[in-house]
Order: C-alpha cells, then sequence, then structure tokens
C-alpha cells in the first residue's frame, strides 16, 4: 500500500514540478505583485490542484489522498493571500463537487492549507533581515501535513483508523519533503527575481552617483558649510584654505579674512588654568601625521579677545597614496558643558554633604564585586570599626546571609526590581543586629554604584517575635476553650439526657393523675432543658466560627420546603402566646445552592427570637425576588429594639436588657450567630425597628442556582 501511495505522490510531483516551472515563466512575464499576476497564479495553482484531484491515491470510496494541500500552501506563501484564496475556493468546490466520506476532511485540509501558507506568508514578508530557508519550507510542508494527520480524525468511525495507520507515516515523511523540493523551485526563481531588480536599482544607484567634479567640489562644500561643529582646514604649510560658519562666529575671523593666513594666527588657543598658549593642533598633525586631540580645560581667545572653552581635534587630510597633503580642525563650543560640570560638581558637593551629615548610616557599594568604597560617620558609630577598616571590607563581612543571597540583592537594586531588604549585620562588638537597608542605584564617575541606608530593625523583631508569641498562646488558649466547651457539652447532655427521659417516663406514669399543677411543673422541666441544651449549641457554634473552623457545605435547598418547615415547627410555640404566624412566599425558582445548615440556623434563630419577644399580635416570613436576588424578612409585632442597642445587636452576648431582672431569657448569642451565618453564605442582614411596635429583620441572599 505505501508503494501504491509513493508512485502516485510521484505523479502528483511531476505534476507540482511542471507547476512550478510554468509559474516562474508567467512571474518573468507578468509580475506577482501585480494584481493580474495574483489572479493568473492563483487560477494556474487552482487548475493544478484540481488535476491533482483527478488522479489521486484513493484510499477508499470518497476518501482520497492527492497535493492539493503542496500546492495551496506555496500558492499562498510564495504569491499571498489573494492567489492562495483563489486556489484554495477552486480546490474547495472541486472537492465538495466530489463529495464522499472524505469530503469533509478534505474540505478541512484545504482551509488549513491556505491559513498555514498566510502564517508563513507574514512571517516571511515580515523578515526583512533574515533570509526565508529550506529549513523553512519544511517546516511549512510539516505544518500543513501534521494538521492534515489530525483531520484524518473527522472521517467516519470505521475508515479514521485504518487511514492513521495505513496513510499519516507516508504523509508525515514524504509531503514535507516534496513542499522543500517544489518550494526550493519556486524560491530559487523567486531570489533569481530579487537579484535582477537588485542589479538594477545598483546600475541605477552607479549612475545617480557619477557626479562631475565641480558637483562633488559643491557637495563637500555644502556639507563643510552645514556641520554643527566649527571646522577649517588648512594646507601641508598650515595656511587656512577654507573655514565653516560655525569657525567664523568661534574665532571672530571671517573666511575670506583668514584665507591664505597661517592657522596659528587666528588660531590661538591656552591653557584655561596655567593661561599657557598651546601649540597649535595642525602644527602637531603635520610633523607627525595622525590624528591629534587637545587637552581638557582648552580656551580659545577670539578675534575680539572673547574666551571660548573649547573641545577639538584635528587629523590629516592624505592622498590615496597616503601622502599628507593638509589638515582638518574640527573643534566646538564648551561653554554649556562646562556650566553642566558645574552643576555636577555642585551636586556631588551636596550629595557628598547629605552623606556625610545623615543621621542614618549609609555604605556606598560597588555591585560587582561587593567592596565597600564609602561610609559616613554615621556608620562607623553604628557598626564600632574605623574607616580605614570598613574601606577593606566587603559586604559577606558585615552582613550574616550567604555571598550568593547578597549579590542576587544587589542585582536587584542594580536593576531597581527592589530597594527595601532586610537582614542581619554583624558589628564590630561581634553583636548580630536585625536591619532594614534601602539600597538604590548611583552613578559616580560612570560607574554604577549603590548607596545604601541602614535602619535598625532589631527592637521591632523582638516585638513582633513576642506579638507572634502571645498570638499563639491566645490561639492555644482558644483551642484549649473549644476543648473545654465539647468536654462540658458532653458532661452536661448526658445528664441532662436523663433528667429529659426520666421526665418522659414520670409524666407518662402519671398521666391518669396529671392536673394543671403538675402539667406546669412538667413543661417547666422540660423548657429548662431545652435552654440549657440550646445555650450549648449557641456557644459550641459560636466557637467553632470564631476559631474559623466551620467548612462551608454548599447544597441545592428548597427555600419555600425550609422556611414552611421552620414555620410549622415554631407554630405551637406562637399559638401558645396567641400569635398569629403566618408565611407568605412568592418565589418563581425557591431552588439555591447555599449551606442548609447555617440557612437553618439564621432563620430558627431569626423566628425563635421573634416568638420570644413578641406577647400578642403576629409574625410574618415573607420572600420575593428582587434584582436577581431573594430577599427574606422576618417581622413581628413585639417589643421591638431601641435605637441605642441597634449598633450592638449583632455583637456576641449583647443584651439590651441585663441582669438577673431582665424580662427576657437567653444568652445573647443568637443574633450574633445569624450574623455569623449569613457572612458565611455571602448574604446580607439589616433591620427595622422601633421600641415598642416591633421589628423587621431582612436577609438579602444571592440566587446561585
Amino acid at each position: 500500500m505505501s508503494k501504491i501511495i509513493v508512485i502516485e505522490l510521484i505523479y502528483n510531483l511531476s505534476i507540482l514540478v511542471s507547476l512550478s516551472v510554468l509559474s516562474s515563466f508567467v512571474d518573468s512575464r507578468i509580475s506577482k505583485k501585480s494584481i493580474n499576476g495574483k489572479l493568473l497564479q492563483g487560477v494556474l495553482f487552482g487548475i493544478t490542484a484540481i488535476i491533482g484531484m483527478m488522479y489521486p491515491f484513493r484510499f477508499a470510496e470518497g476518501i482520497i489522498f492527492d497535493g492539493r494541500s503542496i500546492v495551496i500552501s506555496l500558492s499562498t506563501l510564495f504569491f499571498g493571500p489573494i492567489s492562495g484564496l483563489i486556489t484554495a475556493l477552486m480546490a474547495l468546490l472541486y472537492r465538495i463537487y466530489l463529495g464522499g466520506n472524505g469530503a469533509i476532511m478534505g474540505s478541512l485540509v484545504i482551509i488549513s492549507s491556505f491559513f498555514i501558507g498566510f502564517i508563513y506568508y507574514r512571517r516571511k514578508i515580515n523578515s526583512e533581515d533574515q533570509s526565508f530557508t529550506n529549513w523553512h519550507l519544511y517546516l511549512l510542508g510539516l505544518s500543513v501535513h501534521l494538521v492534515m494527520v489530525l483531520l484524518i480524525l473527522t472521517l467516519p468511525t470505521k475508515s479514521m483508523m485504518p487511514t492513521l495507520q495505513t496513510i499519516s507515516g507516508t504523509v508525515l515523511l514524504v509531503y514535507p519533503i516534496i513542499t522543500l523540493i517544489i518550494g526550493k523551485i519556486l524560491l530559487d526563481h523567486e531570489q533569481s527575481q530579487s537579484y535582477l531588480i537588485s542589479l538594477k536599482k545598483s546600475r541605477k544607484k552607479y549612475k545617480s552617483l557619477a557626479y562631475t567634479y565641480e558637483a562633488q567640489k559643491k557637495l563637500f562644500e555644502t556639507t563643510l558649510y552645514s556641520i554643527g561643529d566649527a571646522v577649517i582646514t588648512t594646507d601641508i604649510k598650515g595656511r587656512v584654505m577654507q573655514m565653516n560658519p560655525v569657525a567664523e562666529e568661534l574665532t571672530g575671523w571671517k573666511e575670506s579674512e583668514a584665507k591664505a593666513s597661517f592657522l596659528k594666527d587666528i588660531f590661538i588657543i591656552i591653557n584655561e588654568e596655567s593661561r599657557a598658549p598651546v601649540e597649535s593642533p595642525a602644527e602637531i598633525v603635520i610633523k607627525e601625521g595622525k590624528i591629534v586631540g587637545l587637552a581638557n580645560h582648552t580656551i580659545l581667545i577670539s578675534k575680539t579677545g572673547k574666551e571660548i572653552p573649547i573641545a577639538d581635534s584635528g587629523a590629516p587630510i592624505k592622498t590615496e597614496k597616503g601622502e599628507v597633503i593638509g589638515v582638518v580642525l574640527v573643534f566646538r563650543d564648551k561653554t554649556s558643558e562646562h556650566e553642566t560640570e558645574r552643576i555636577l560638581l555642585d551636586s556631588e558637593a551636596r550629595y557628598r554633604s547629605i552623606f556625610e551629615n545623615n543621621h542614618a548610616p549609609m555604605i556606598l557599594v560597588d555591585p560587582e564585586t561587593a567592596n565597600i568604597l564609602d561610609v559616613n560617620p554615621a556608620a562607623l558609630n553604628y557598626y564600632g570599626w574605623s574607616k580605614e577598616e570598613m574601606l577593606k571590607m566587603t559586604m559577606p563581612q558585615i552582613n550574616t546571609a550567604s555571598p550568593e543571597e547578597i549579590k542576587k540583592a544587589m542585582n536587584e537594586a542594580k536593576l531597581q526590581k527592589r530597594n527595601f531588604f532586610e537582614f542581619k549585620h554583624r558589628l564590630a562588638s561581634g553583636n548580630i543586629r536585625d536591619v532594614s537597608l534601602y539600597s538604590g542605584k548611583i552613578v559616580i564617575n560612570k560607574k554604577e554604584l549603590l548607596y545604601t541606608l541602614v535602619f535598625d530593625i532589631t527592637d521591632k523583631k523582638l516585638a513582633e517575635t513576642a506579638l507572634i508569641k502571645a498570638r499563639e498562646q491566645a490561639e492555644r488558649a482558644n483551642q484549649l476553650k473549644s476543648e473545654f466547651l465539647a468536654q462540658m457539652s458532653h458532661e452536661i447532655r448526658s445528664p441532662l439526657n436523663a433528667v429529659l427521659n426520666f421526665h418522659y417516663l414520670i409524666k407518662e406514669e402519671t398521666k391518669d393523675i396529671l392536673n394543671d399543677n403538675l402539667e406546669l411543673s412538667f413543661e417547666a422541666i422540660e423548657s429548662a432543658s431545652h435552654r440549657i441544651v440550646r445555650t450549648i449549641d449557641m456557644i459550641l457554634n459560636m466557637s467553632e466560627l470564631q476559631l474559623g473552623t466551620y467548612e462551608l457545605t454548599l447544597r441545592k435547598l428548597n427555600i419555600s420546603e425550609s422556611l414552611n418547615k421552620l414555620s410549622k415547627e415554631y407554630r405551637k410555640n406562637a399559638q401558645r402566646k396567641n400569635i398569629d404566624l403566618r408565611t407568605n412566599i412568592d418565589l418563581n425558582n425557591p431552588i439555591i445552592s447555599t449551606d442548609d445548615y447555617a440557612f437553618n440556623q439564621i432563620f430558627a434563630n431569626l423566628i425563635d427570637n421573634a416568638v420570644k419577644y413578641t406577647e400578642k399580635g403576629y409574625i410574618n416570613i415573607n420572600a420575593c425576588e428582587q434584582n436577581n436576588k431573594i430577599i427574606i424578612a422576618i417581622e413581628d409585632s413585639g417589643t421591638g429594639i431601641s435605637e441605642d442597642f441597634l449598633p450592638y445587636l449583632f455583637e456576641p452576648f449583647a443584651q439590651e436588657e441585663q441582669g438577673y431582672s431582665r424580662k427576657f431569657e437567653g444568652s445573647g448569642l443568637g443574633t450574633a450567630l445569624i450574623k455569623k451565618y449569613c457572612d458565611i453564605i455571602n448574604a446580607d442582614i439589616s433591620v427595622q425597628s422601633e421600641k415598642g411596635k416591633g421589628s423587621i429583620f431582612t436577609v438579602t441572599l444571592p440566587v446561585i442556582q
């Protein structure tokens, strides 16, 4: 089977070779950069793709393999997206016409070949500094046909695996090589065309440079007179030949006045510090035949007597044989640079003053060697060494960190990635101190150095350690408290359960002789027992929430069912107090995802409080949807809450009435637990209340399906 595939591919290869020759011929006549050239190349490659599909390797009914992927990708690569799109559309229409089980795969191969060719086309036109090589052609072929192999997965299931096993190896090995061969022919032609075009351009450029001698002279003069620096040329004897306007301005001499004069007579220079005359650089150049430059602090004395600081250099003018025939002198005004130098000196003086007088220890360090280059008096006082001793030291001798850590920190400071560091530094006394460092880059004499400010944070570190220890002790105390509460819960619940069981047993045994007094006694026992259990549960829940050990568990919850169930549980207690407990639930979709335990704790506590603090009247449980949120309100006609107490309502153990004489029982944990559980399930709670008129607690839940 593989041999048959290769034979068919060789046949397709002959067609592709013919195509490449014909394409090169067409390109040499009609440029591929013109629209006609793009259209013609697209049609030519499209016809070739169709011919390949007319004589393919037929693997199975409707499943064919040919060279269309090579044709489309190369058409797009060498002739652009217009040609590639025409080729792809012609091939796509013919493949759809052929139909069969492989129609989808064949169409996708055509589309992917175009897009991959376009990607490589973009890379080719954008890489002007790099040639498009054979390796790139092979990568193109490999990319196109790796995608082709992946697209075999779109074939019907019964054809997929046989096709993969038979075809994939040949496609990945042979097709990229064919792409390389045909692409190489097209690439060679393209490079030949580029060379011819370049040659034509070179000829034009050569002609444009063939100026006459007078034109060259004019160009030289124009250049000379346009240069921003001052320029003077002399002959071999040092007589002035040319001066540009800048030289005229600085020397005070006009070119017409200075011509044929000796340079030393118009270019008078002295040393700024000694005021001694300086030898003319032209004379030095003529004697030594090499480029020379003036020393620093050179002053030019103009014709008017004005003194101008300058920098200059002189170079010999040589013939093609190397014979010196004159001198060109280039110089410039350094007045602004002198001012800059003065500002720099002032800046350095200010820096030195800040450095020396800073109360914080400062160290100047070479980041390359870690050598200490300078220290201020505060650093000497802090570390305890003399300046001579510290200037012989390196940072690893002070810093207790490893040399690698120190080097990394200095690199980060130098690159300005980080400036603040904490280390331990060694003092001359042997003591180790915690320090905070600010290290920044500074350039001195064109060398990048680091200046480091040192702040002792030993006391701060000791305080932090003490704080951490105190926190650990507090956490341990909290843990012990939780363990104690859990143990106490067990110790109280066990005898209490026994009391309740015997209470029910005695009540059952005496039901025939039960009178009102006994009934009240039994109810008092039952109520007190449940009160103790509820108080223990609240304390344990609050402990769990404060320690952060409560684990949120999201489940689907039916709000209507949960609220109706809670209403049913508390209706009996409400009826005992002649309270009308009503529910009004208006929800389109009552199902949300939340923690059911937290949800039930919130509303059980709210309804329980409403029953407790309402002597008569009503309790309404309302639920509705607003703005994609669920609003649940517990409204009562009870005693209400004073405005002064509202800010403390959700604090643990907070009660409006304190002491043994308070009217209502409770631990003061109910509303605090409600707030904690609301926070856990991402719900908001608010309260409206007026003393003597009742309260409305509103819980807003996010709708999470």
